[in-house]
């Protein structure tokens, strides 16, 4: 999260995973949604 210039607190943020048949997603989200989400990953395809 450095390279984007976001400062991680492990008590600040949370990771969501969301999946379906097709998809396959992880994203960084901020506890106070007072930051933008950050994508960790994204996979499209067989899973």
């Amino acid at each position: 999260m450095k390279e984007i210039g976001v400062t991680y607190d492990q008590k600040e943020w949370r990771l969501f995973i969301d999946s379906s048949k097709l998809s396959l997603k992880a994203v960084m989200l901020h506890n106070g949604n007072v930051k933008a989400s950050v994508p960790v990953a994204h996979c499209v395809g067989r899973i």
